[in-house]
């Protein structure tokens, strides 16, 4: 069996919270390998902090893992606007 996500694997919200994508005052996908969507849809235009950040992971070539778990992580690319 091989461990796929670590004792450092994180939960980070897109714009809900101080620590989230919108809000947090330093970028928490900074050292990030890979995103696993649990279900959160790609920002609206009126949160362009989470759209910058998660724009700069994958140009940086951040991975994308999405499960059927939610509609959102087969969506979740279509509003990216790079």
């Amino acid at each position: 069996m091989k461990q796929i996500f670590g004792a450092d694997a994180q939960y980070v919200s897109v714009v809900a919270g101080a620590g989230s994508l919108q809000n947090a005052a330093t970028d928490p996908l900074d050292n990030v390998d890979v995103i696993f969507n649990a279900g959160q849809s790609w920002p609206s235009a009126a949160n362009a902090q989470a759209r910058n950040r998660l724009i700069a992971f994958f140009t940086r070539g951040g991975g994308y893992i999405g499960t059927s778990q939610s509609n959102n992580n087969f969506t979740f690319m279509v509003g990216a606007v790079w």
